[in-house]
């Protein structure tokens, strides 16, 4: 499950590059049902981290497949459902982990505002990017840096008295146009 996942990585200091919202998610779930998540603008879908596949074929053959050996089921594989085989391994990309992710909460008035906000500068400059329509006239779009510190509050999302995410945006888009805050790294991949 993407929780023992990440909990195993963040002990050596590293995390996939994208990591389901959902703890219970498993690796091969992510792959079989092409998940993607707010890092995603910038490496695509957890399959797209993926540097292997090994699979027990449906006559009951192991192979091992990559973007250049059985390329053909390796790409075939994302949003198959298992239907090309049970997937029994998973190479997978790493990067270095941080101890937070540094929030922004931006608010927009129409969603063409949001949409230009995100083409000119989240894309270079975000780790995260993700944005809640709570109507026509009220888009956050938030975005995610990877940080070690900084000088801002701290918000978690993974104890019982923790406010769910879209709550907490939603309270804060009522009461700030910008709000900035460091959630720890776990906790921001779980928020939902």
């Amino acid at each position: 499950s993407m929780d023992k996942l990440v909990e195993t990585t963040l002990k050596y200091g590293l995390l996939p590059e994208v990591v389901t919202e959902f703890p219970k998610i498993t690796v091969g779930g992510a792959i079989e049902g092409a998940a993607l998540e707010s890092s995603s603008f910038k490496h695509g879908q957890f399959n797209d981290c993926c540097n292997e596949y090994t699979i027990i074929t449906p006559e009951g053959k192991t192979i091992k497949a990559s973007r250049t050996k059985n390329s053909d089921i390796f790409f075939g594989k994302t949003g198959s459902y298992g239907s090309l085989g049970l997937l029994t391994s998973v190479k997978l990309r790493l990067m270095s982990a941080t101890k937070y992710v540094l929030l922004q909460y931006t608010n927009f008035e129409s969603i063409e505002e949001a949409m230009q906000f995100m083409k000119k500068s989240a894309f270079a400059k975000y780790d995260y990017l993700e944005g809640i329509l709570f109507d026509k006239t009220r888009i956050t779009i938030i975005t995610g840096k990877r940080v070690e510190e900084g000088n801002y509050p701290i918000q978690t999302f993974n104890n019982s008295s923790d406010h769910w995410f879209y709550k907490h945006v939603d309270k804060i888009s009522r009461e700030k146009d910008n709000y900035s805050e460091l959630v720890p790294v776990f906790d921001y991949l779980f928020r939902y």
